[in-house]
């Protein structure tokens, strides 16, 4: 007894009909999820092109801020060192300082600024004669210390009158 067997492809087809794929009409909205619209943001964060350089981040703004805070083209040595280190995606990285001369900073400015990034402690920095520095960025401090660091800061050294001390 040999068996028949048929097969309708037409019925192992997926319905392709819009009335098919609609939810049906007794379905309320909360079995339904509603359809999520992505509205165009009114205005954009600017991007950067194919082939340009950015800043890669995120920054940890407790750094920022302490570099921020800091004398000279700092704060511009602060940039190069993080835009180089998001490049190579490391926190070590090694910089030249001529390099910088592009960016509207001198050498001599550049090595101002990495010694007061350093005296921070944003960053370490091994140096060797006549090769670039190798530089490694440090954890920002927590907003606790930097809260310290910033209020040692500002505030100004108690210091006795001479009234007080007779």
């Amino acid at each position: 007894m040999a068996l028949d067997v048929t097969f309708d492809l037409d019925r192992l087809r997926v319905p392709t009909a819009p009335d098919v794929l609609r939810p049906p009409a007794s379905a309320t909205p909360a079995t339904v999820p509603p359809a999520r619209r992505s509205r165009p943001r009114p205005n954009p964060l600017p991007r950067h092109q194919p082939g340009e350089h950015f800043l890669k981040g995120p920054i940890p703004w407790t750094w920022l801020t302490l570099a921020m805070r800091q004398p000279g083209k700092a704060l511009h040595v602060a940039n190069a060192i993080w835009q180089r280190a998001g490049m190579a995606r490391s926190r070590t990285i090694k910089l030249s300082l001529s390099s910088l001369d592009a960016h509207g900073v001198s050498r001599p400015a550049a090595i101002r600024g990495l010694a007061a990034l350093e005296a921070a402690g944003l960053v370490t920095v091994v140096r060797k004669t006549g090769k670039s520095p190798e530089i490694t960025l440090c954890d920002a401090p927590t907003a606790a210390g930097l809260a310290i660091i910033l209020h040692d800061a500002t505030s100004s050294p108690v210091v006795p009158d001479a009234a007080s001390a007779a």
